[in-house]
């Protein structure tokens, strides 16, 4: 089988809580209908779930990348027992790894890998105790070990990690904690934002990014002074802020009633996609910092937003167990699989190969009937609530009947 991407191809990876990495697949772009999920690795144990996955980052366009098919065909997986691994996407062999010898659990709160040559990777990782790691490994044919060459403290709890394309700014927030931007060459905080101001009451909110992401990952120049992080708060705000202009946000709104779990900006940094707890996924205009259009389709906490770099396609998962894609332009629902763990986390892969002949029968069957018993719980609550109104609207007559007696 090649390792050539196959032109207009669509491949995406995906994690869930029982450890199980996923391929999704379709053979052209314009037919994301046909996607169907063709591999499944992992040994389905819940200590091992995907906190975290990725593919390698390059600056620039994907032909920055190695020149080594290898190279092009790793993924990256953070499992919640604090391990690390690499593994070739196309066989689901493992060519790098670090254990968490200590055996403590400090599940990840995000990870990034990056390809500098031909042979060599390195890994960003972050635990929700807030370790920061840099590791590199030499990818060859025998699995090799992940050495790690510095690490450091931030101020945990950590909910989220992301970092610039040449990872020189590395951005963390979590409960209680305000967003902070750390240089990664001198390990030592360079941002931080202020707190939030009191309320009418005097009262100081507790602060809580549950997610971020740079605007701009590509433009580190952007990133740095220009180039605003987008912080969503669990008091269900969306804030924009602009490092050069100041520790305070410079613009914010009021996203839905839940906490907002997931963030995925635009390429062309004309606005983000957000999701909440309560499964709302919608688009929001940084012109007007309103929401332009709503996504409908989801139907639990969505945990994953995932934009492809190329295609006006985004991926969601969450509770729900299904990945969704939707067309970005028209703000509608191209597709669904069923995956039938809950999914935690999405990388797609630019460099997507031909597809592979061991496609899993059993799993497209299990997503016709997954989407048939969705259709039968929605008509099943309609037919419940229709029941409910008559009752109430024959006993709200019943009543009016005996308070007229009554009065007679």
């Amino acid at each position: 089988m090649s390792n050539m991407a196959a032109p207009g191809s669509l491949r995406i990876f995906a994690g869930d809580e029982m450890g199980f990495v996923k391929t999704i697949f379709s053979e052209s772009s314009e037919q994301v209908a046909l996607a169907t999920m063709v591999t499944r690795w992992g040994e389905g144990q819940r200590r091992l779930s995907a906190d975290c996955i990725c593919v390698p980052e390059a600056s620039g366009s994907t032909s920055d990348y190695s020149s080594s098919a290898l190279m092009r065909s790793l993924l990256a997986v953070a499992r919640a027992n604090g391990s690390l691994e690499i593994l070739n996407s196309l066989t689901g062999e493992m060519m790098a790894s670090f254990s968490n010898i200590q055996g403590t659990r400090d599940p990840y709160a995000g990870l990034h890998m990056f390809t500098n040559n031909a042979e060599k990777v390195t890994l960003l990782s972050c635990t929700q105790g807030g370790t920061m790691r840099i590791s590199e490994a030499e990818i060859g044919d025998s699995c090799a070990s992940l050495e790690e060459k510095t690490s450091w403290k931030v101020v945990a709890p950590v909910s989220c990690m992301r970092a610039t394309s040449q990872m020189s700014t590395i951005a963390v927030g979590g409960e209680g904690r305000v967003l902070a931007l750390w240089d990664a060459e001198t390990q030592k905080l360079k941002f931080r934002a202020k707190v939030p101001d009191p309320d009418f009451l005097g009262l100081r909110p507790k602060p809580h990014v549950s997610s971020l992401a740079f605007l701009n990952s590509d433009d580190e120049n952007k990133v740095l002074v220009a180039g605003p992080g987008q912080v969503g708060t669990s008091k269900h705000k969306v804030m924009l802020y602009d490092v050069k202009a100041g520790p305070r946000p410079q613009q914010q709104m009021d996203f839905g009633e839940a906490m907002v779990t997931a963030l995925a900006p635009a390429p062309n940094g004309s606005g983000a996609f957000v999701g909440d707890a309560h499964g709302k996924l919608a688009f929001v205009d940084f012109r007007t910092f309103r929401i332009n259009g709503i996504l409908k389709g989801t139907s639990g906490s969505v945990r994953s937003i995932v934009h492809h770099p190329t295609l006006p396609i985004i991926a969601c998962t969450g509770l729900d167990r299904f990945v969704r894609f939707h067309d970005t332009q028209k703000k509608s629902l191209l597709h669904s699989v069923y995956l039938k763990q809950v999914g935690l986390s999405l990388a797609f892969d630019v460099c997507a190969p031909p597809i592979s002949q061991d496609v899993v029968e059993d799993e497209q069957e299990e997503q016709a009937a997954a989407l048939v018993a969705e259709e039968e719980t929605r008509k099943r609550k309609q037919k419940e609530e229709r029941k409910k109104e008559r009752k109430e609207k024959k006993n709200g007559g019943k009543k009016r009947r005996q308070v007229e007696d009554d009065d007679e």
